[in-house]
Order: structure tokens, then sequence, then C-alpha cells
């Protein structure tokens, strides 16, 4: 939505413009927005979690959106309050978010996990668990990446150090053949 024409973006952000443009620096910079003086933290709360929701809203009715949030184990209390409440607003709307976040980081107390639980009562929530490749994906992986067949026992030790994470496999991989522990056949 940032890419679109600062009038259009403008017209996107409606009324709301300054709150969004409080957490997000790309609008300060393309829109010029007089910033209100701080007041109640509740009320500010409530004005940029309204104003997110309508420019949200304009946006997709102008063109469909998708909104990728990764690392969501790191976000705090607000972060995901905004993120239920878009969601909860939002549905029926042309906007999809995806939020990625390893669960291994946590637990009961964490922010994300009351978050998880209100956005399990929205209609469209749907939580997909991704698990890591097996030795023989690893494998494959690894074979297309090298453009040649890759022992399985490199594969399965390579496996092993990252529990079939695609990220980390692509790591070991880069990191094996940069210090010289393995090289390609035929350049």
């Amino acid at each position: 939505a940032l890419v679109r024409e600062s009038d259009a973006l403008q017209e996107e952000l409606g009324t709301g413009a300054g709150e969004v443009a409080r957490i997000v620096s790309e609008i300060r910079d393309r829109v010029a927005i007089e910033l209100a003086p701080p007041g109640n933290p509740e009320e500010e709360r409530f004005r940029l979690f309204q104003a997110v929701g309508a420019f949200l809203r304009n946006a997709s009715a102008a063109q469909a959106l998708c909104i990728v949030l990764e690392d969501l184990q790191d976000a705090d209390k607000g972060t995901m309050e905004l993120l239920v409440h878009v969601a909860r607003s939002l549905s029926g709307t042309r906007l999809l978010i995806v939020g990625t976040y390893r669960d291994v980081e946590v637990d009961r107390r964490h922010p994300l996990s009351a978050a998880l639980a209100d956005l399990r009562r929205v209609e469209s929530f749907a939580r997909i668990s991704l698990r890591g490749l097996t030795p023989d994906e690893v494998q494959r992986m690894l074979s297309n990446i090298a453009g040649q067949d890759v022992p399985y026992v490199l594969a399965e030790a390579i496996y092993r150090q990252t529990e079939g994470n695609p990220l980390f496999i692509q790591e070991v991989a880069r990191y094996i053949l940069e210090s010289g522990l393995a090289h390609r056949e035929g350049g």
C-alpha cells in the first residue's frame, strides 16, 4: 500500500493518518502529517487501533493485500492486541494476514498465546503447523541447491544439525562449502 501515490495513500489513511504515522515512519516520510501531542494512553490506543483498521479496510478495498508478520514470538502484548483487533474487525475484507512464529519459544505466559486463543474465535482464522523436512527431503533440497546428487550421509548429518529447518539447511550447506569442508564436483 505504501507504493501507492501520496494522494491515494492520504485518502486510504483518512482521518487516522496521524495515528498510523506514529508507528509507520514511511507514512511520515511520504505524506505531510501533523502529529498530535500525546494524550490519554487508552484513548490513543483506541484511536490507533481504529485508524489502522480503517486504513487497512480502505487499502484492501482498492487492492487485495497480504501482510506477512514474521517472528511473532518476539512481538509484545500491544502488537498482539493490534493484530487481534485487525483480524476481528476486518474479517470479510480482501486482506490476508500471515503470521509466523517458532512455537518452541512461546509458552502460556507469552502474549502470542493469548492472541492465538482470541484469534481462534475469528471465523477466517487458520493455524498451519509446519514441521521440518525429513532426511529424504533434506537430501533433495541439498541436491537442488548443489545442482548435483548429494550423498545421503551428508544430508542426514545436516538434518540432525538443523532438525529439517530449510533456512538452517541452506546456511549449513553454505558454511560447509565456504569453509572448504565439501566441494562441488565438476565446478
